[in-house]
């Protein structure tokens, strides 16, 4: 199993805690821009985690 693997499996296991089904895809998704957003920088990840956040209250 990859790290990628385990990340996607904590997320998901995260998310249907936290979240009902219908919007667990919309924090997935979130959580995998904050993600992608941390390897591109500091300043990238922190617009992205922004972002995330705003989607995740929204809901």
């Amino acid at each position: 199993m990859s790290i990628g693997d385990i990340r996607f499996r904590a997320y998901r296991l995260l998310t249907s805690i936290l979240v009902g089904e219908c919007q667990r895809h919309q924090l997935l998704t979130a959580i995998l821009e904050i993600t992608r957003g941390c390897r591109d920088g500091f300043h990238a990840g922190q617009i992205h985690r922004t972002q995330a956040t705003t989607i995740a209250t929204n809901q």
